[in-house]
């Protein structure tokens, strides 16, 4: 038991007394990153700590205004890095996603990846239209799978050394109730997809790194109507700010393969772990209130 919450917890232990960031640009000889889901949230500060460390950077979202505001705001910190946008709209099928990260990006050498793109529903799953899930998923799931395809298959091909990163979330552990069963199941997905790869990857140079934040209190929330509601942050006990899951990440690339950010997502991991997925959905179908979510209609890493 004390070996099983010592491996739990040691990655969280060594992030969060990590005071300074790890230099991927020296370390791992990053020239160029891709960051999906940059113009806000985790994605952006993952961005602003590529750019303070000489990193050029890709990002990559569907709203080309933000993406500006965000290159605005990069170039203060760095003047001498490149930044490149790419007003993409992940909810698209498969191929479109593909050959347009492919087209936009064929020229530059880009040895990390960071999936980050994604969003939240809430809701009834049977009331949500067959529309509202395949964008989601799409986002969610099938952009990730597609982009990391496309710089698997170039990098193995040229022998490039290169890192993939997914933004998972601790849902992909356990059952809330206030989410949807669609964004759990894609939270999930990444968890598996990235875990796997990175068992087999390692042969090929590449390393995987998947990171499950737990809440982040200032996300940005959706509206009924489909619209950004900027003054309706994320609130939740032993939430997180952006800033600080994003400098977990970054200094968990090439260290680990799966990693928490914060001891409130290491303790619902152990939990799982510890008293299995049926107790776990057991206890929750009796205590729907102790994983509370926002009752907003959706959240977008944007």
């Amino acid at each position: 038991m004390l070996l099983m919450v010592g491996l739990n917890f040691y990655p969280t232990i060594y992030l969060h007394f990590q005071k300074e960031i790890q230099n991927v640009k020296k370390l791992y000889n990053v020239e160029w990153a891709l960051v999906t889901g940059s113009s806000t949230g985790i994605g952006k500060e993952m961005a602003k700590i590529l750019v303070a460390q000489g990193v050029n950077v890709v990002l990559l979202s569907s709203n080309e205004e933000r993406l500006e505001q965000c290159k605005n705001d990069l170039l203060k910190i760095n003047t001498d890095v490149e930044i490149k946008i790419v007003a993409l709209d992940l909810t698209k099928a498969f191929d479109h996603v593909q050959k347009t990260v492919a087209e936009a990006t064929k020229d530059l050498p880009i040895s990390l990846v960071i999936n980050n793109a994604g969003y939240a529903l809430s809701g009834k799953f049977q009331e949500l239209t067959s529309e509202t899930l395949s964008s989601h998923i799409n986002c969610n799931v099938s952009s990730h799978v597609a982009i990391t395809h496309h710089f698997y298959k170039m990098w193995t091909e040229k022998k490039v050394k290169g890192y993939f990163v997914f933004t998972a979330s601790i849902v992909g552990y356990l059952p809330f109730p206030n989410l949807n069963e669609a964004y759990s199941g894609a939270k999930g997905y990444l968890r598996m997809f990235s875990n796997t790869m990175s068992a087999k990857s390692k042969k090929d140079g590449i390393s995987c790194l998947v990171m499950h934040p737990g809440p982040v209190h200032n996300s940005r929330f959706l509206n009924k109507s489909g619209h950004f509601n900027d003054e309706t942050p994320a609130k939740f006990t032993f939430s997180q700010t952006a800033d600080v899951v994003a400098k977990h990440t970054i200094n968990a690339i090439g260290k680990f393969t799966s990693v928490e950010s914060g001891w409130y997502a290491t303790l619902v991991k152990l939990i799982k772990n510890i008293s299995g997925l049926n107790f776990v959905s057991l206890a929750l179908k009796l205590t729907p209130d102790i994983f509370t979510a926002p009752k907003a209609i959706s959240k977008k890493n944007n």
